[in-house]
């Protein structure tokens, strides 16, 4: 039986707060672009919650995580299934369509509040066996000039885990 889509249980206090941060982080991204105050800010409406949760498991292209960050960053999200369902997202992009990367980098260079939003995706909330895969594939399947890109993946698995 593999670990892919189970996820991850937390039996030590401290896997817990790691899943405490980890949520918070990508809650941060999503909430707080970098030139918007916190005043602009509101909280969702139960809507758009549940619209966010939906939309938010089932992104599988970098095009379409951006615009789901635009759509959704002035609404501050305290919702771990929505952070949960980015962090899938992203891991999925990542393992499964690894030759995505070069696309990604490119959205990333015009939009760096962007590019900490999917970075911060990378989290204790993916499956071990997934961290691992990309953590590989950032070591050993870097394309020549992305190695900074990949050093940033690899320091998102390693710091938000």
């Amino acid at each position: 039986m593999t670990q892919k889509n189970i996820r991850p249980t937390f039996q030590t206090p401290i896997r817990r707060m790691n899943f405490f941060w980890a949520t918070a982080c990508v809650g941060f991204y999503l909430c707080a672009p970098v030139k918007q105050s916190s005043a602009q800010t509101s909280r969702c409406s139960q809507p758009t919650i549940d619209r966010l949760e939906t939309e938010s498991d089932n992104i599988r292209d970098w095009s379409k995580l951006r615009v789901f960050y635009h759509r959704y960053r002035s609404c501050r999200i305290d919702d771990a299934e929505v952070t949960e369902g980015v962090s899938e997202s992203v891991a999925r992009m990542l393992v499964d369509h690894w030759d995505t990367l070069p696309a990604a980098s490119k959205l990333f260079n015009q939009d760096p509040p962007f590019e900490a939003f999917a970075l911060a995706g990378i989290n204790i909330t993916d499956s071990t066996d997934d961290l691992k895969h990309i953590d590989k594939l950032a070591a050993e399947h870097c394309p020549a000039d992305l190695h900074v890109l990949c050093q940033k993946i690899r320091r998102s698995i390693r710091d938000n885990n």
